[in-house]
């Protein structure tokens, strides 16, 4: 058996829905790429290369026709705006002239790629003051790859810092500016990035020691689950900035805030753990099974999850018909125990008493130690 390779795509989908896993990464159903994936995609390379191309004006270079020909794109938040925009735009493009299908868009309703990409200007006007703020991380999509077992987990780490000695990653959103609770606290991703920094310091000491975690390595070799708890993790809300400005409720701005603290402890790589032993066994056993609620309706997945409704009369359940149910079932067909006693209560002078009709039945089950009482 070969390893199981992970990637945070693929520990995301096994951690939201059976199906929704099985579907895309084990039986690889056709299914549409939604537009979140590729303003997901496009937000991660315009906070990737932020400061590659933020410069001073003059560092800023046009041709006669006005288009900038410099490494520099932008110096304010007007500029870094516009140049979104025409990014968005020129992706759009690019992606409609793809000749592979599969990576292709597919846009929602007509005009909606205008239509987010007025959106994406809006979201990089406001988010540009707040990511200077930040200030240039130490470290951007800094790439892990490490065996645990018969797994191999693989992924970057968007942003990592160190502010006073403490060492920060960042994990930057776009899509809806808020997140939930159970999302800040136990989202596998964000202790993946844990996991996948401390296997980077144990493989490279010059790394290790920029982040000051080189006395740790040590530890990392006698501790099993290769986690930094002391790590700060810090989910960055690109949306919320653009989000404030739409909304005149203070009470709304608080409750959206732009930086979400989390931190992770090593449970939460056992949960991981424990996650993909139970998704694992369940494929290996084809119990495998759609989890319909609420959240089916924004899933990847959706139709193909639909279509394995009609597959499961193909594969009935082991039900011989209507008799098996206790409503529709005989007397000595239903089962026999202690819990269970077809008792008839039959009124008399004395009392209540009980009786079966059947006194067959009735020494049948009493030679099985069947209790009856009266109530």
């Amino acid at each position: 058996m070969g390893l199981l390779e992970y990637s945070f795509s693929k520990l995301d989908d096994a951690n939201y829905c059976l199906m929704r896993y099985y579907l895309r990464w084990i039986e690889r159903a056709a299914h549409p790429n939604p537009p979140y994936f590729f303003k997901g995609d496009f937000f991660h390379d315009i906070t990737e290369h932020f400061w590659d191309r933020i410069g001073s004006s003059s560092e800023i270079r046009r041709n006669k026709k006005g288009k900038i020909v410099s490494k520099k794109k932008y110096s304010s938040a007007e500029e870094f705006a516009d140049y979104a925009h025409r990014q968005w735009m020129h992706k759009v493009i690019q992606n409609k002239n793809s000749k592979d299908p599969k990576r292709k868009v597919d846009w929602e309703r007509p005009g909606q790629e205008f239509l987010m990409g007025k959106q994406a200007r809006d979201i990089s006007y406001h988010v540009f003051d707040h990511l200077i703020e930040l200030g240039k991380p130490l470290y951007q999509e800094i790439k892990f790859d490490f065996v645990i077992g018969h797994r191999r987990f693989k992924g970057r780490i968007d942003a990592i810092r160190t502010i006073d000695g403490k060492v920060i990653i960042d994990d930057f959103k776009s899509g809806r500016p808020w997140i939930g609770q159970m999302k800040i606290s136990h989202d596998p991703q964000m202790s993946m990035y844990n996991v996948g920094l401390a296997a980077l310091c144990f493989n490279d000491e010059n790394f290790a020691a920029s982040l000051g975690l080189n006395g740790r390595r040590q530890q990392f070799k006698e501790d099993p689950t290769y986690l930094v708890e002391e790590v700060e993790n810090r989910f960055i809300m690109l949306e919320a900035p653009a989000y404030w400005a739409n909304v005149k409720s203070k009470e709304k701005i608080e409750e959206v805030p732009f930086i979400h603290l989390t931190n992770r402890k090593k449970e939460h790589f056992y949960e991981i753990l424990k996650m993909l032993d139970g998704v694992e066994k369940s494929i290996k056993q084809r119990i495998i099974y759609p989890e319909r609620g609420r959240k089916c309706d924004s899933c990847v997945m959706k139709k193909p999850c639909e279509a394995r409704l009609e597959q499961s009369s193909l594969e009935p359940y082991q039900i011989k018909g209507q008799f098996v149910f206790d409503y529709s079932s005989p007397i000595y067909a239903l089962p026999l125990t202690k819990d269970y006693a077809a008792t008839v209560y039959i009124p008399t002078k004395e009392g209540i008493a009980a009786s079966d009709p059947n006194q067959e039945m009735l020494d049948f089950k009493r030679s099985r130690k069947s209790i009856i009482q009266a109530p």
